[in-house]
C-alpha cells in the first residue's frame, strides 16, 4: 500500500542552514500535549497506516511499517510518554526521523504544522513539569495563539526504547532497514 507523504524537510531546510540554532519546529499533538521537534530532524510526515507487524506495546516499538521500501520501526509517543489515547482519528500521523543513522517513525495524534521559533524564542522548561517530563522535554516556546509548545529531544525520547548497542530493535532482532 503506498504511503502518502507531506514534504516538510525542504521547507524546514530553507529556513535553517547548518550551524543555525533551533528555528523551525514541527508542532504536533500527543493526547492533550502540544509538542514540537526540530524540523531538521524530520525526513517526512506520513499518514498513520496500520502496522504490518504489531509488537507488544510495553517494548516501546509498537510495530513496523514499510517506508520507502524499508522496514521501519514505529514508536507510539502516547505510550512512550505515558499520555492516554482513547482513539486515533484520521489526523494521526507518523513523523519519520533519523536516530543513530536509522529511520524511525514517531506516531502522533495530529500534526499542526511548522512553527518559527524566532519571534517567541525558546526558554528552559518551567520547574513544574517535574522530573519525569524533564527527561525528554528540552525547551518550551509559545505558539502564535499564545499556547505553550514543549520542545522534545528526539534522541532522548528514542533512547528510552533503545536496546542493545543503541539501535532500536525488538528482542534482539533489528527492525530498522538499512539505508
Amino acid at each position: 500500500m503506498p504511503v502518502k507523504t507531506e514534504s516538510t524537510h525542504d521547507r524546514a531546510q530553507a529556513g535553517a542552514s547548518a550551524g543555525d540554532g533551533l528555528d523551525m519546529l514541527i508542532v504536533f499533538r500527543v493526547g492533550e500535549l502540544r509538542l514540537g521537534i526540530d524540523a531538521r530532524q524530520a525526513r517526512e510526515i506520513v499518514r498513520a497506516v496500520p502496522l504490518s507487524a504489531p509488537l507488544p506495546k510495553h517494548m516501546g516499538v509498537s510495530g513496523m511499517i514499510t517506508l520507502r521500501g524499508a522496514p521501519t520501526a514505529v514508536v507510539d509517543l502516547n505510550i512512550l510518554l505515558g499520555v492516554p489515547c482513547d482513539s486515533r482519528g484520521q489526523r494521526a500521523r507518523m513523523i519519520a526521523v533519523r536516530h543513530q543513522g536509522k529511520t524511525v517513525c514517531l506516531l502522533v495524534d495530529q500534526v499542526e504544522g511548522l512553527h518559527d521559533t524566532k519571534e517567541a524564542g525558546l526558554e528552559a522548561p518551567p520547574p513544574i513539569v517535574g522530573e519525569v517530563h524533564a527527561r525528554w522535554l528540552e525547551q518550551v516556546t509559545r505558539g502564535t495563539d499564545g499556547g505553550l509548545i514543549g520542545v522534545i529531544d528526539v534522541n532522548r525520547v528514542l533512547a528510552q526504547v533503545s536496546l542493545g548497542e543503541g539501535e532500536v530493535d525488538t528482542v534482539g532482532v533489528n527492525v530498522i532497514g538499512h539505508h
